[in-house]
C-alpha cells in the first residue's frame, strides 16, 4: 500500500513537471520531491536488488570525471532532473544546468569516490531511492569532500535515469535515519 502512495506522488509529480512554466513552479515541485525522499527513507522499504544498478551508474559517472567528459559524468540524469543542493542553498532544473554545473567540479581534476554508506530503497514500480554517504578526494590536491546524496531513480526505457536528488554536507538527522527507522516499534 505504501509503495503505491509513493509511486502515486512521484507520479503527479512527473505530471506537474510537464507543466512547469516558472521558477516558483519548479521549486514547489523540488519541495515535493523532498518531501516523497524524505517519506522513502521514513518508510525504509530497504531493496538491495538495486545496488548493482546504482554502482554501475556511479561507476561511469567516476569515469566521466576522471575522463574529462561532461556528458559521460552526467549522463545518468533524467532531461528534467531537479537537484536541490542543501549546502549551496541552490537548486538546478534540468540536464542543461546540471552539466554546467558538473563541467566546474571537472576541472579540478581527477578523483576517487568512495562510497561510506549506502541504503537503497524501492520506491514503486521501476523507481528506486539511493541514500549515499561518500567521501571524494582529489587527487591532484589531497582535499577530501564528505557529503551525502539522496537520489531517486525512473526507468526511462531500458535505462535508469536520475530524476530527482538533493545533496550536501553529511546531516546528523538524515544520518540517524539510515540505520533506523523512526517509525514507532509496534511489535
Amino acid at each position: 500500500m505504501v509503495e503505491h502512495r509513493i509511486g502515486s506522488l512521484l507520479d503527479c509529480i512527473t505530471r506537474d513537471k510537464i507543466n512547469a512554466k516558472t521558477p516558483s513552479d519548479w521549486e514547489c515541485i523540488a519541495m515535493m520531491y523532498c518531501d516523497v525522499a524524505a517519506f522513502i527513507v521514513l518508510v525504509d522499504k530497504k531493496d538491495e536488488k538495486f545496488g548493482p544498478i546504482f554502482d554501475e551508474i556511479h561507476r561511469m559517472a567516476v569515469c566521466g570525471f576522471n575522463s574529462g567528459n561532461v556528458f559521460i559524468a552526467t549522463e545518468m540524469y533524467a532531461q528534467d532532473v531537479i537537484i536541490v543542493d542543501m549546502e549551496r542553498n541552490k537548486e538546478y532544473y534540468g540536464v542543461d544546468q546540471i552539466i554546467n554545473s558538473v563541467a566546474h567540479y571537472i576541472t579540478m581534476g581527477t578523483i576517487e569516490m568512495k562510497i561510506i554508506r549506502r541504503i537503497m530503497h524501492h520506491a514503486g514500480p521501476d523507481r528506486f531511492s539511493a541514500w549515499v554517504e561518500f567521501e571524494t578526494t582529489i587527487l591532484a590536491t589531497g582535499n577530501v569532500i564528505r557529503g551525502f546524496f539522496q537520489q531517486l531513480y525512473d526507468k526511462q526505457g531500458d535505462q535508469w535515469k536520475c530524476v530527482f536528488e538533493r545533496n550536501g554536507s553529511i546531516d546528523p538527522v538524515t544520518a540517524n535515519i539510515k540505520q533506523h527507522s523512526m517509525l514507532p516499534n509496534t511489535g
